[in-house]
């Protein structure tokens, strides 16, 4: 029988517990312990106690991780040791002289793991890390798997590769109410993410990443109004940190087709979930870009967002966005799209 060992234990950053019960949790009790270990004098207080906890946490309770930047204590104090770890490979390094070398940096003890993946579970490993909170299989297979069949992993092969991950500590597999979700701890997919921007495959794994999001979102809209609610919300609930990163990416694009039809697909759960000022930022960064030759399927998709935009604006009581989207999208959907739109566009105004 193969037992995992977890990560240690950390406290919820939402909830943080009293500063002294916070050593009940190993993650924290190894980090005080080297703390100390390295200043005598090191102490949690009520000033520093969180941001204890978020360098646990961000470090996803690692023991190596955890040890290396106890070891920080000596040159930096909490604070500034949780505002490093955006570029944690680089500050968490100096382990002790006489440990294995591949235990004295992070980074060093991740390549060896990588390395030792053959080469085809590389390739799935690194282009896994364009997902942000997880994914499931069929996200995998269609973002992650290579369309010709003489590709280094195709869609076919997935499946079994993710297992391979899986086994080898690298994946974590959990199951939910409606599917069986994958997640990387966030240290191993920034490293992953790194190697998927040196393989020159980040943009394309983040336009095929964007489409699958597109496609899910379109898929969701319709049954957000009928008794399959539930499932499709939990959904996108699951999915909600990939569809901000797919909406980040739409909106960096010179085209603005794809960041309406996301923002348009979106609309309802946003209205849904009351994510009404979130929604409605979305939906403005979104309507104020302009292709310089917009198509036929742009413009159906600006009219829909300016709907939404709509009843987005009226859940914040800002009628003068009312005014100004509503006559907008009666204008441009008398001009482009079918009567579905044409009729709620005239109801909004």
């Amino acid at each position: 029988v193969t037992y995992r060992v977890p990560s240690l234990e950390v406290p919820d950053m939402d909830h943080l517990p009293p500063v002294g019960s916070l050593s009940q949790y190993e993650a924290v009790k190894l980090f005080v312990d080297r703390a100390t270990s390295a200043i005598p004098t090191f102490s949690v207080t009520n000033d520093n106690a969180p941001f204890l906890v978020q360098i646990c946490h961000r470090l996803d309770g690692i023991p190596l991780a955890i040890e290396l930047a106890a070891a920080k204590i000596r040159v930096l104090n909490l604070e500034q040791i949780a505002r490093r770890l955006d570029d944690r490979f680089r500050l968490l390094t100096g382990g002790s002289r006489t440990a294995l070398e591949r235990h004295q940096t992070l980074r060093a003890a991740i390549d060896w793991s990588y390395n030792l993946l053959p080469p085809n579970e590389q390739v799935l490993f690194r282009r896994l890390s364009v997902f942000v909170g997880g994914w499931t299989l069929e996200a995998a297979e269609s973002v992650c798997g290579d369309e010709s069949t003489s590709g280094v992993v195709r869609s076919d092969d997935v499946l079994e590769l993710l297992e391979h991950l899986i086994n080898k500590s690298i994946v974590i597999a959990e199951e939910t109410q409606y599917e069986t979700r994958y997640r990387m701890l966030e240290t191993m997919r920034q490293y992953a993410n790194e190697k998927l921007v040196d393989s020159n495959e980040s943009d394309a794994l983040r336009n095929r990443h964007l489409e699958y999001f597109i496609g899910l979102s379109e898929s969701a809209t319709p049954h957000l109004i009928r008794s399959t609610q539930l499932e499709w919300l939990a959904q996108l609930d699951a999915d909600y940190e990939n569809l901000r990163l797919a909406l980040e990416w739409a909106l960096s694009k010179e085209s603005a087709e794809s960041s309406l039809r996301l923002c348009a697909a979106l609309g309802k759960f946003w209205e849904t979930r009351c994510y009404w000022l979130e929604g409605s930022k979305w939906m403005k960064s979104a309507l104020t870009k302009s292709s310089p030759v917009p198509s036929q399927t742009e413009q159906i998709a600006r009219v829909r967002a300016l709907n939404w935009d709509v009843a987005l604006a009226e859940d914040l009581d800002d009628f003068e966005r009312m005014k100004t989207s509503s006559e907008l999208g009666l204008a441009l959907a008398q001009e482009v799209s079918d009567r579905l739109d044409i009729a709620i566009a005239k109801l909004n105004v």
